[in-house]
């Protein structure tokens, strides 16, 4: 049996890696390694005349359950070169300790796609874990290559995801206190793309109930392990009203 690695690396397929990709891998796992368990990389956008065009810095998670890509289609600046923690990484460009993967039982199948890598920080976050954004590891990703943008697929999945991320890892008292900020981006985003993307997208709701006994299952064990440690969670997490519309 071959040995096991310290370190998980997850790429997307339809990514290329910059040159000194690996030599500034080694170098931010053995300087941050011990004090950040997750590591989060630069992707930017796989185009001649896009270089410079961020595609994810990372994951921003919101109060409301709304979460989406740092630094998403922004031209990169030097908000974007510095080193930080963040609340997520990336699951298409990113490093985990294969100890902690482990122990917070990996990727949740359940998901099928989008939101995977939100709820496996968010679980790392519960467990005491800290995440890092590191810039100078880079990325080129092709991007949406298996679903489009804003299809009806997308915004099904990713909304019905996002759910299921809320309610399965948010501790009861913090979801009851931000519910309103909760009501009004699912209110707000449901109805909306009901209206003009599809029709299918009211369907939601009855999709995430269709998978609430084993969401219920999963969070028990979730929120018995997570101790005292939510509040240092909560300090990552964007609380502004209508960020999660503007996406800043």
């Amino acid at each position: 049996m071959a040995p096991k690695s310290d370190w998980t690396l997850l790429i997307n397929p339809d990514s290329r890696l910059s040159d000194n990709f690996f030599s500034e891998c080694e170098r931010t796992l053995e300087s941050k390694g011990k004090e950040y368990s997750i590591i989060s990389f630069l992707m930017l956008k796989d185009n001649q005349e896009e270089k410079k065009l961020i595609d994810g810095a990372g994951d921003i998670y919101h109060v409301s359950g709304a979460a989406w890509r740092r630094g998403y289609k922004r031209i990169l600046s030097e908000e974007y070169l510095r080193e930080s923690e963040i609340f997520s990484a990336c699951g298409g460009a990113m490093a985990i300790r294969t100890e902690v993967y482990e122990r917070i039982g990996g990727f949740d199948s359940d998901f099928f796609c989008y939101m995977e890598d939100v709820d496996l920080s968010f679980r790392a976050r519960l467990m005491g874990e800290r995440v890092l954004f590191s810039p100078n590891i880079k990325v080129y990703h092709h991007g949406f290559g298996s679903t489009e943008e804003k299809s009806t697929f997308s915004l099904y999945y990713g909304l019905r995801n996002a759910l299921v991320v809320y309610w399965k890892n948010m501790p009861l008292p913090y979801a009851l206190r931000y519910i309103l900020h909760h009501i009004l981006f699912f209110g707000v985003s449901i109805c909306f793309h009901t209206v003009f993307t599809s029709p299918k997208i009211l369907g939601v709701p009855f999709g995430f109930l269709r998978m609430l006994p084993g969401i219920i299952r999963k969070r028990l064990d979730i929120q018995n392990i997570q101790g005292n440690k939510f509040s240092k969670t909560l300090m990552w997490m964007n609380r502004g009203w209508f960020t999660p519309f503007r996406k800043k």
